[in-house]
């Protein structure tokens, strides 16, 4: 069963319910959209990279309203595959430590999503 829960810029989350002996479980299933410019090997594995920084970060987190990373699938592209469906309060593939910073010529940003007050164009 696979039911679109939510679409962001770059990936977008499926509902898919598994079962494991006789317990059935719904799970969160992010998967990594590509467009045809975006497929290249090169940005294929920046994509793959930015993606294990984040289940990385996830995996570190142990609260009652955070979801819980399980693991990575690869199969031709990557997906984030998370216990319990919960909103996340950041996406950690755009959150910095640093107070600035500098995006590179060209990079695409989840503009629908992005704080008006984040864009701020330094000459």
């Amino acid at each position: 069963m696979e039911k679109l829960l939510g679409k962001g810029e770059f990936v977008s989350v499926f509902v898919w319910e598994i079962i494991a002996g006789q317990m059935k479980q719904k799970i969160a299933v992010k998967k990594v959209r590509l467009t045809s410019k975006q497929e290249s090997k090169s940005t294929e594995t920046k994509v793959y990279q930015e993606l294990m920084y984040e289940a990385r970060l996830m995996r570190l987190f142990d609260h009652l309203n955070m979801i819980k990373c399980y693991g990575i699938v690869v199969i031709k592209r990557p997906l984030l595959t998370a216990a319990h469906f919960m909103a996340k309060i950041s996406d950690f593939g755009l959150s910095r430590i640093d107070s600035k910073y500098k995006m590179k010529k060209g990079e695409k940003i989840p503009t629908k999503w992005t704080a008006p007050e984040t864009v701020n164009v330094e000459k």
